[in-house]
């Protein structure tokens, strides 16, 4: 550095270091400094300052707080047309496009419709989000239909506030959005894997709750309308009426409630509006023939192409019983049984396959596996990490709930946990194609039906817990009948599929009929239509699968002396998607010896080394000894 230059930076000091304190330079002033400063905290500190000035020489009192910035609830959203595949334009008013647009809906994009169906139907790859819109639009199509067919229905307008008249007996357009919000919002409960996660999972890793995903939509849609900041009351809506009406359509109105109701006329809206979405007098509902015809369409299966009779047909008619209900004309009495007929053979060919049951079995096993290693991250409202939860504590916190979906499996994937190696070689064993091995089904002895139905009459979580150890016990039977098979390498899957009547009764003698003219609404016999109706219609079977392959060969067999000791005497139908040949040698009568087939094994734990994967076990036997056979869905 020069000579001069440093003499001219002792001159700039010098003269700094002259200037008294109240003539030195003010910073703030100084423009190529005072953009330096943040302009809402220098405007702050001025008016501070003034404030302070002005006090001092008694010009002015103490400034009011500043008020907080009004925080937009949210911003109001127009009515909006989607175009579907199923149903083609649908419409959706303005408030259940705010619904959408939150973490909670969008959710259900990341839940598949028919969970694991996936993996045996390529098409079925439909999400809830989907199915969600199509049963509101269905609920709006239905209500718009009677109501243009009787007018009489539509609330009178008030000539004073030229509004719709609120009565029990009419339907304002408030009732009609809101059976819409009940019809959008009615699977916003379900977990990972959808009917899965609650019928088969929560068996396992919460035995005896009673947790369901309807109660868990009820809790997330006030979750969902606190945290997003929805006001419904912008929308025209009640806050806390409608919210309560909506809940109701989505749960249902049991039958002790309905007859209350009904005795002191104590319903508050006009009552078919409650089983639109969820009918529990005769189960159809427009969930259902929503879901029917998407799930037919994902699975490659031919849907009823006459629903669309049902829902420009139905009317509001007053029955034998003098109830006002949901009727339909007597001459689409095969459409409605049709639409009963579809259901039970979706649970035939989709949802209970064979192959579909199988993956969900190995599914379950991995999560239970997980689940005490499987921790979801937390988060404190300040952003901050909270505590890590499993997946039966995200149960009852509604934020973490949100983010639970079907991507569980890649948390399991991408963990370097090694007490998560014994449920990525299931899941190693999903994606191999290499499945838990079917050995046959079996229709169900009526000594076995009244076994395990004796308990029926429980509470449902003391049931349950009683038929969980019935199913224990024929595990434990079956697995008796072979030297070297343990229960624990099988499952047994109890399979009962009905017409949507668990007691296999007629589902269409709940369903109301009319006659032109005719002043009452009624049932209809079913002699009636003996021609058209199965001779039964429930069917209850057991179904067996053994979780080692190499222990496939001993495990027919155990399963074959079973079935020939039961009422009946059926031989197990085997229907194996895996080369069969190696049991051909094999008999199931008494004085018959079991080859060992371990050496052509494909048994997957069998396949892997321990060095491969550290802790775990050369044959998987170890991982499930305690789990347990979980009855199928119904």
């Amino acid at each position: 550095m020069s000579q001069k230059t440093i003499s001219s930076q002792k001159k700039v000091f010098d003269y700094f270091q002259s200037k008294k304190p109240h003539q030195q330079t003010d910073m703030s002033k100084n423009p190529s400094l005072s953009e330096l400063v943040p302009r809402k905290r220098k405007r702050e500190v001025d008016e501070n300052r003034q404030v302070r000035r002005n006090l001092s020489q008694g010009t002015m009192s103490p400034p009011e707080p500043r008020k907080k910035a009004h925080v937009t609830a949210h911003r109001i959203r127009n009515d909006k047309v989607m175009n579907d595949p199923v149903h083609g334009r649908m419409f959706l008013p303005g408030v259940a496009v705010a619904m959408i647009d939150t973490p909670q809906f969008q959710r259900l994009r990341k839940l598949k419709q028919l969970g694991l169906c996936y993996y045996v139907y390529p098409g079925a790859c439909h999400n809830r989000f989907e199915h969600s819109l199509g049963v509101a639009h269905l609920a709006g199509t239905l209500i718009t239909n009677i109501l243009n067919r009787q007018p009489e229905l539509k609330a009178p307008i008030d000539p004073v506030t030229l509004l719709p008249s609120a009565s029990p007996a009419v339907v304002t357009p408030n009732d009609v959005v809101c059976v819409q919000l009940a019809g959008l919002l009615h699977d916003l409960g379900h977990g990972p894997f959808s009917h899965v996660f609650d019928n088969v999972l929560l068996k396992n890793i919460c035995p005896g709750s009673s947790w369901n995903h309807e109660e868990a939509g009820c809790k997330l849609i006030d979750y969902m309308l606190l945290t997003n900041n929805i006001d419904i009351s912008a929308y025209g809506m009640d806050q806390k009426r409608d919210i309560e009406f909506i809940k109701e359509c989505i749960v249902g109105v049991s039958k002790q409630e309905c007859d209350r109701r009904d005795e002191h006329k104590a319903w508050d809206r006009p009552r078919f509006l409650y089983f639109i979405i969820n009918n529990k007098e005769s189960g159809l509902d427009v969930d259902k023939l929503d879901y029917y015809q998407r799930d037919c369409a994902g699975a490659g299966l031919r849907a009823n192409d006459r629903f669309s009779e049902l829902l420009d047909t139905a009317s509001v008619v007053k029955c034998t019983d003098h109830v006002f209900r949901l009727c339909y004309p007597e001459k689409y009495y095969e459409s409605v049984f049709d639409a009963f007929h579809i259901r039970f053979k979706l649970h035939r060919k989709v949802y209970q396959h064979r192959v579909v049951k199988a993956v969900e079995y190995m599914l379950c096993d991995a999560l239970t596996l997980a689940h005490d290693h499987l921790l979801l991250p937390t988060y404190k409202k300040d952003g901050s990490l909270g505590k890590a939860k499993s997946v039966a504590e995200s149960l009852d916190d509604l934020g973490l709930y949100t983010r639970l979906n079907d991507s569980i499996l890649d948390l399991i994937w991408h963990s370097v946990d090694p007490k998560l190696d014994a449920a990525k070689m299931i899941l190693r064993r999903i994606e191999i194609r290499n499945l838990y091995l079917n050995l046959g089904q079996v229709p169900m002895a009526k000594s076995l039906q009244t076994r395990l139905q004796k308990h029926r009459g429980e509470k449902h979580v003391e049931f349950q817990q009683r038929y969980k150890k019935e199913v224990e016990s024929i595990t434990e039977e079956i697995a008796s009948y072979s030297e070297g098979l343990d229960a624990c390498h099988l499952i047994v899957d109890i399979t009962v599929i009905h017409h949507g009547k668990k007691d296999g009764s007629n589902p269409v003698d709940q369903v109301y009929f009319f006659k032109k003219g005719s002043e009452y609404a009624s049932v209809l016999p079913t002699e009636k239509f003996q021609s058209i109706l199965p001779r039964t219609f429930i069917e209850r079977g057991i179904r067996v699968y053994c979780r080692e392959r190499s222990l496939g060969a001993k495990a027919q067999v155990a399963f074959n002396k079973w079935c020939k000791r039961q009422d009946g005497a059926f031989s197990p139908i085997c229907s194996f998607s895996q080369d069969t040949s190696k049991f051909h040698s094999i008999e199931d009568d008494e004085g018959s010896t079991e080859e060992d087939h371990a050496t052509d094994s494909t048994d997957y734990f069998s396949g892997i080394s321990c060095a491969t994967s550290g802790g775990l076990h050369a044959s998987g036997s170890e991982e499930f000894e305690t789990l347990v056979a979980s009855p199928s869905r119904l």
